[in-house]
């Protein structure tokens, strides 16, 4: 069992470190907003290991086109329905009709970022893992 500290211990020379669910939080007792990082770790995957499937995701399935009509029924029905709703403010929903939204989709041009980097740097790197906020 270790032995008791014999002298006091001044509060700013201890950091405390307090490791939640999703992020590590590092700084002094007295601090109010404390440096906050990630709690993450990524590693590359090897070139022929095993593949991952999230289960939580829905896989890609090819619809036949009865599946797909029915899709679209169904998709029409929710938004009849979420149209006849009210609004948390009491004043009825407007939908914008599916034409005008394709029209608004065709005209608008895209932007390039010059600043942006063309790939994220960890999938080039040299490096195995990452920590943090890198990931």
């Amino acid at each position: 069992m270790p032995e008791p500290f014999t002298e006091q211990v001044d509060a700013q020379a201890c950091i405390i470190l307090h490791p939640g669910s999703r992020y590590l939080r590092i700084g002094r007792p007295s601090d109010s907003l404390p440096h906050t990082v990630l709690h993450a770790i990524a590693r590359k995957r090897k070139p022929g290991g095993p593949v991952y499937l999230d289960s939580f995701l829905v896989p890609h399935a090819k619809l036949d086109r009865d599946s797909v009509q029915e899709l679209e029924e169904c998709r029409l029905k929710v938004s009849h329905i979420l149209q006849s709703s009210l609004t948390s403010d009491g004043s009825r929903r407007f939908a914008t009709p599916p034409p005008q939204l394709a029209s608004n989709n065709k005209r608008i041009k895209p932007v390039i970022d010059e600043e942006a980097e063309a790939s994220p740097t960890w999938v080039e790197g040299d490096k195995e893992i990452l920590v943090g906020d890198e990931v």
